[in-house]
């Protein structure tokens, strides 16, 4: 019966985070999806606690990024290969769940709860948890390069009263938000299940605890306030730049197979003509990833095709390519102007790990295929935005990033430090098929543009493509699936957010408060 009621508690925890993420987006869910596990921790024994957070991790992870399979089958390989790379993907990220409430079933019974310190003792147990679940999910960032794709902060892109906080903490201050509401839940239930029935202690537990989260709540929604009309003051003032996106929806199967070339070219020929018929004043178009079906620095036939999309449109054209140089091929974002000059560049630098780049090939490449027919793909080198002169004679910095790279929130400041003034992600995402992955790819750059207070343009080949403010808030976007193209009038902006400049520090601050207290803990009991 007890293994019963664990493994019913694992599986509800994970169905309610499951449910919190898009596409199912009951965002209401995230507050309450750890409340189950919090209890158990608190009540048993570390085995206990850790195989029941291990399984409940397992299922999370495997309910929010299960498009792993058909992305897995999109790429030729079989359906039983994705199920395997699932089970170890999410058995890995289950390993931190585990760990993650052993630390909190530690630290709640090693905490003093005694009748002179509990209006301060329950606000500290809520902190440090909470800090505890920042720092794994830190981890999940930068160990083995990282995949940060399913951080509970997510869940909260609508929620613009909440996220703005992002421009100081990251995503990782929308967890810990999160998180110690969940924290505040299980610990009156937990005062509850102990007395029995609402006495002076149990009071006095509630009040503590509610009153903490009304605090950071209140805090969080005020921030936002002053935030969101501060920035759109600085946006009246700040020059536009008139930008078109393009959405191709060309299919996985097509787009590396040579018969299919003067397919897409007249697919992408036919949407930029639309647009130059129907955009006066064009700065700009973007491409998604790997759009041209070819090498465009490499091949005239490509290099003479995008020249004379950006003569028709009289702008120049940012175009997702592959790119042979020195020997080595890089997946790049080449700027095109109506003259044929080569605007600028940028190269993925950060490589997605079995798609573009085998780890340990040397061992692994007997079992497994590289997962894009592009091969081995080298990493970019530089950040540096790329200067384009607008109609209006203003200057204007535009830093790219490519599909993966969005998830990484302090990678993509990079791009901003090196002074872009609108930030441009160009992905594929045809390999998801009809999953949730498209809408959750397109959820990070909601954040990205708050972390960086920066317009966030998104071109992607089968969606969902489309222009985020610096608030968050989504200007406009496509449908996924339908061949689009879409215009925004971005504006150009300078100021650099407090995350842009230190994304580490609300994570480390959180580190070294877990540290110490965790020490504290050890040697005074």
């Amino acid at each position: 019966m007890r293994i019963v009621l664990l493994l019913f508690t694992a599986f509800l925890s994970a169905v309610l985070t499951i449910f919190a993420f898009p596409k199912f987006d009951l965002y209401i869910l995230s507050w309450i999806c750890l409340v189950p596990l919090f209890i158990i921790s608190f009540r048993q024994q570390t085995k206990i606690v850790f195989f029941t957070a291990w399984i409940s991790g397992i299922l999370a992870n495997a309910g929010v990024v299960y498009w792993l399979v058909p992305t897995f089958r999109t790429a030729g390989e079989s359906g039983i290969t994705g199920i395997a790379a699932l089970i170890a993907l999410s058995g890995y990220l289950g390993v931190y769940h585990g760990l993650y409430f052993i630390f909190a079933g530690w630290i709640f019974n090693k905490w003093k709860f005694n009748e002179k310190s509990v209006w301060f003792s329950h606000p500290g147990l809520m902190i440090t948890l909470s800090a505890g679940w920042v720092v794994v999910e830190l981890l999940k960032t930068v160990v083995l390069t990282g995949f940060p794709w399913a951080l509970l902060g997510y869940t909260q892109y609508n929620s613009l009263w909440l996220i703005q906080i992002c421009d100081i903490t990251g995503v990782y201050g929308v967890s810990f938000v999160i998180v110690l509401v969940n924290i505040a839940l299980a610990l009156i239930v937990n005062t509850l299940l102990n007395e029995h029935k609402l006495n002076d202690k149990t009071a006095r537990c509630v009040i503590s605890v509610t009153g903490v989260a009304i605090l950071i709540l209140t805090g969080c929604y005020g921030y936002s306030k002053y935030r969101i009309q501060n920035i759109y003051a600085q946006i009246i003032n700040a020059p536009e730049m008139r930008i078109a996106v393009l959405q191709g929806n060309i299919d996985q199967y097509k787009k590396w197979d040579q018969q299919f070339v003067t397919e897409i070219m007249g697919a992408y020929s036919k949407i930029v003509y639309a647009v130059s018929k129907n955009n006066d004043g064009l700065d700009l178009v973007a491409w998604p990833e790997t759009a041209v079906p070819g090498y465009l620095l490499n091949e005239k036939r490509m290099y003479d095709w995008v020249v004379s999309c950006a003569r028709m449109t009289r702008c120049a054209h940012l175009a997702g390519t592959v790119e042979y140089k020195d020997g080595e091929i890089y997946n790049s974002a080449v700027c095109l102007t109506p003259e044929g000059a080569v605007a600028g560049k940028y190269s993925k630098i950060h490589l997605v790990p079995f798609g573009e780049v085998v780890p340990l090939k040397k061992w692994l490449e007997k079992y497994i295929k590289t997962l894009t027919a592009l091969g081995d793909v080298s990493p970019g080198k530089h950040t540096d935005p790329i200067r384009l002169k607008l109609a209006s004679g203003v200057e204007a910095d535009v830093g790219t990033y490519i599909c993966f790279e969005s998830i990484f929130g302090a990678e993509v400041t990079r791009f901003t430090k090196t002074g872009a003034q609108v930030l441009v992600n160009i992905t594929n995402d045809g390999w998801y098929l009809n999953t949730a992955a498209p809408y959750q790819h397109f959820v990070f750059n909601i954040f990205r543009a708050v972390e960086n207070r920066r317009y966030v343009v998104r071109s992607a080949n089968t969606g969902i493509s489309g222009f985020i403010d610096p608030t968050g808030k989504v200007a406009e976007k496509t449908q996924i699936f339908v061949p689009s193209a879409i215009t925004f009038n971005v504006r150009l902006l300078d100021e650099y957010s407090f995350y842009t400049r230190f994304p580490y520090v609300f994570s480390l601050l959180c580190t070294a408060l877990v540290l110490t207290l965790g020490l504290l803990c050890k040697f005074k009991n």
